[in-house]
């Protein structure tokens, strides 16, 4: 008499319960059990880890609904527009009764992201009465260009690109007051952003998400870029804490974090 593992465990796996199945594992423990005198704890366990098997994917579909339900919340909120600008795939998350025109945030995600994983922001910033555009970056999402490797200025002067043709779209829409419009990236996102902006005086303020070592090379002038917000987890990559950090005190040395310096209407 064969045993055979792999159906049982298949069996399991795709919560399949049937009469010769059953039989076929009852069989299969008695055999064992005669044969090789095992332990009933031995035959025990497949049923314990069945069952928590079972628990595991109870839990894993109420987590699933819960999730489910967040988002038709966060949905009643907001409307979202998909767009294809220059080559460049974005998505525009306006408020569910958008009474423009109104301030706007092109929202840039880390290195193997993509916009989708900036839903979060997209959402947050329509309920509380922003525009905000995501950007599906070079050799991210739906983007069919080629993202040049290694973090050198190849890769980072067609970041701008991508950030110009976001920018651009989002002054062009009547929703956006195109004088209040700014940036906030995540990771690879947030040195793209931060760069971008050290020489525009277009732009409203710009948010650093996770920044990177960039902050280190950022210059000691507080006014470039123009109104940076910086923010860093405390249990973040060393790198991302180090980098944050320095880009606080290249501008103001004695600075702390938690504090805000200089003026807004500066």
């Amino acid at each position: 008499m064969a045993c055979s593992a792999p159906k049982s465990a298949l069996a399991r796996a795709i919560n399949v319960s049937t009469s010769t199945l059953v039989l076929d594992r009852m069989i299969c423990l008695a055999y064992t059990f005669i044969t090789r005198r095992a332990s009933p704890a031995l035959i025990l366990r497949p049923v314990l880890v069945t069952r928590l098997q079972s628990l595991a994917a109870l839990v894993a579909l109420a987590l699933a609904m819960l999730s489910a339900w967040n988002l038709a919340q966060a949905e009643q909120h907001a409307r979202r527009e998909l767009h294809q600008i220059e080559g460049v795939p974005l998505e525009l998350f306006l408020p569910a009764n958008a009474d423009g025109p109104l301030p706007a945030l092109v929202v840039a995600h880390g290195f193997s992201g993509s916009r989708q994983l900036m839903y979060g922001f997209g959402h947050a910033l329509a309920r509380n009465g922003y525009a905000a555009v995501l950007v599906d970056f070079a050799g991210h999402g739906l983007s069919s260009d080629r993202l040049p490797d290694g973090f050198t200025e190849a890769q980072y002067r067609k970041l701008a690109t991508n950030l110009d043709a976001a920018l651009h779209f989002a002054r062009s829409r009547p929703e956006v007051d195109p004088a209040r419009v700014g940036l906030l990236g995540h990771s690879m996102g947030a040195t793209a952003v931060t760069r971008y902006a050290l020489d525009r005086d277009d732009l409203s303020l710009t948010v650093a998400v996770s920044l990177g070592a960039f902050g280190v090379d950022l210059p000691p002038d507080p006014y470039r870029p123009r109104n940076l917000l910086v923010l860093v987890g405390a249990l973040e990559f060393e790198s991302f804490l180090r980098g944050s950090t320095r880009a606080l005190r290249n501008a103001w040395p004695d600075g702390l974090p938690g504090q805000t310096y200089g003026q807004f209407a500066e």
